[in-house]
């Protein structure tokens, strides 16, 4: 019933999908009498409504005194599911604690180790020779410049222009991914109270 797939459960499991295997194996282990709860992390798969309700249900593992080990490179995962973190980097502890301690210094690391590896910062998308955006900055609280801002922490864009000519009512857009190139910022000037009237020379927007 809790895995959503009562039309299929008589067909034999080697003509199940993988996802829906998944989904059955963890329907059955949930509701299993048991303490102690080992997953990876395909143990929430399926469309979101599902993957909600298995939330909701290990929430409920977890207050009747449940415990689980959850094996997982998901950060997002990690960080609405578990309260305490052990990072492995090549079998050797490299942290251990508060989940979003751990996770924070995780995601530091990882970023940092591919900035070391990957020169392209992004893309800057100019539709006028005469006129572009020259580089992005992220500014921090104390009006300083840095290379990276942590979850949670405060950010201000800066976009440095250059235009060799004069452009009435110019309007500046931002687009962050994340390394699965789903969106996760688009913002646009005109969209966020930006008025603009013209721009020439150099200059900046934050």
């Amino acid at each position: 019933e809790f895995s959503e797939l009562r039309e299929f459960i008589d067909a034999p499991v080697a003509t199940y999908s993988s996802g829906m295997t998944v989904r059955l194996g963890f329907s059955v282990v949930i509701h299993s009498d048991v303490d102690l709860l080992i997953a990876d992390e395909g143990l929430a798969v399926g469309d979101l409504a599902f993957v909600l309700k298995c939330y909701r249900k290990i929430a409920e593992f977890r207050k009747n005194g449940g415990t689980i080990v959850l094996v997982s490179h998901g950060i997002n995962l990690i960080r609405n599911t578990c309260q305490n973190v052990l990072w492995l980097d090549k079998g050797e502890t490299k942290m251990y604690g508060d989940v979003q301690k751990v996770c924070d210094a995780y995601e530091s690391f990882m970023l940092e180790k591919d900035s070391n590896t990957n020169e392209e910062k992004g893309s800057i998308i100019n539709n006028d020779p005469l006129c572009h955006v020259t580089e992005m900055e992220f500014i921090d609280k104390a009006g300083e410049k840095v290379e990276k801002i942590g979850t949670g922490e405060y950010l201000r864009i800066r976009l440095n222009y250059s235009c060799k000519r004069e452009v009435q009512n110019p309007v500046f857009s931002v687009t962050m991914q994340n390394p699965e190139n789903v969106v996760a910022i688009c913002h646009f000037s005109i969209h966020d109270g930006y008025k603009i009237d013209k721009i020439s020379g150099d200059g900046y927007i934050d």
